[in-house]
């Protein structure tokens, strides 16, 4: 099915903007799959829940007409991207929005992104991608790894491929492409994959449950429900695949397997409840903007912080701009099985250093922060 031009929601809780001070937090809250912005406040309890909170709480559109939603990436769609353009939308025009409309602190350190299920990979993925953006992410049994492990990979593609084809009506491999020759563009989504480094300086919060009926579903003589008993059996697999990834390079989070529970919202709205402590203690202490910036993609354009970088080459691959600091002294590594070269001089804004094969176009944006 074709896209074609469809309105978005956003809901934005403003009555919040009564307690908030004059610069306030801002608290995004994504959705999961066949979901739609409203979902939180009427499933969720967010309203009750974040009232009173010295923030603003953003929730947009992940899906279009509460369809399986696009994975938050702009979609491979066979070579010819996007429309749609989810993290476009999201990362270039919600956020720009709402810090031109809305009274926010306009920072990194004042900014959270948080999701359920799909909602949860989005929360890491922009998270990962975007570290200059947001200072805390957190994943209520979401899918944070879909290209890092091995045995991950088979689940996650079917996951969205059932998503494009079943639920948004569109051919599989649309989102990410077919793995066998586009594993670069899940990886360069894949929380997992770009944890170290770019999650170094990132509060990390991961909820899960095991699958198995808890506290908060139904008791007997009612049924369980066998679709979120399976659902949260993968969603826990791979969140744990992403706590222990994370605890391999030695990267702190919070990680909270509380056993019994399905994929439900009577565990999401508990989940949010016990995120509004550690959330609050992350905007009054967030993480310090590192002091060198350490940062790894695989796209032919990428910006952080004050830093962009512009790959010329023939094929896709990982590059790495590795201690910007204050001294501006800086390496730029291609992984093509040589060794790096190093460049200690300052490096000229439009300058072009070649990496064997491969050239980058490095620029200082003098005077202007992306966060």
């Amino acid at each position: 099915m074709p896209y074609t031009v469809r309105h978005v929601l956003l809901n934005v809780l403003a009555v919040l903007l009564l307690a908030a001070p004059a610069s306030a937090a801002v608290f995004y809250l994504l959705h999961g799959t066949s979901g739609g912005a409203d979902d939180w406040t009427e499933q969720g309890d967010a309203s009750k829940t974040t009232a009173g909170k010295p923030m603003i709480v953003v929730m947009p559109d992940m899906a279009l007409n509460d369809d399986g939603g696009g994975w938050c990436t702009n979609w491979y769609n066979g070579g010819a991207y996007g429309p749609p353009k989810w993290e476009t939308f999201h990362i270039a025009q919600v956020v720009p929005w709402v810090d031109a409309n809305l009274p926010t602190l306009s920072t990194r350190e004042g900014r959270a992104i948080a999701g359920l299920s799909q909602g949860g990979f989005c929360s890491t993925s922009y998270a990962a991608r975007h570290p200059d953006l947001f200072a805390t992410t957190i994943s209520y049994s979401g899918a944070p790894d879909i290209a890092w492990d091995a045995d991950v990979r088979v689940g996650s593609t079917a996951v969205i491929n059932a998503t494009e084809v079943g639920l948004d009506g569109v051919p599989p491999n649309s989102m990410f492409g077919d793995r066998a020759t586009q594993e670069p563009n899940y990886a360069a989504h894949d929380p997992a994959t770009l944890a170290d480094p770019n999650l170094r300086d990132t509060r990390i919060l991961l909820f899960t449950g095991n699958g198995q009926p808890g506290p908060l579903d139904p008791p007997p003589p009612a049924l369980p429900n066998a679709d979120a008993m399976s659902i949260e059996m993968l969603v826990w697999r791979d969140t744990h695949e992403f706590h222990d990834r994370l605890d391999d390079v030695g990267i702190p989070h919070f990680f909270d397997d509380y056993g019994p529970g399905t994929h439900t919202w009577p565990y999401w709205a508990r989940d949010l409840r016990a995120t509004m402590g550690p959330l609050m203690d992350a905007f009054a202490h967030p993480p310090a903007r590192p002091a060198r910036v350490t940062y790894t993609s695989a796209e032919d354009a990428y910006g952080v912080y004050d830093w962009r970088v512009t790959m010329h080459r023939t094929a896709r691959e990982f590059s790495t701009l590795k201690g910007v600091g204050a001294d501006r002294r800086l390496r730029l590594d291609v992984p093509l099985g040589r060794p790096t070269p190093t460049r200690p001089r300052r490096p000229r804004p439009r300058s072009r250093a070649k990496v064997f094969e491969t050239t980058a176009t490095i620029t200082r944006v003098r005077g202007r922060k992306r966060a």
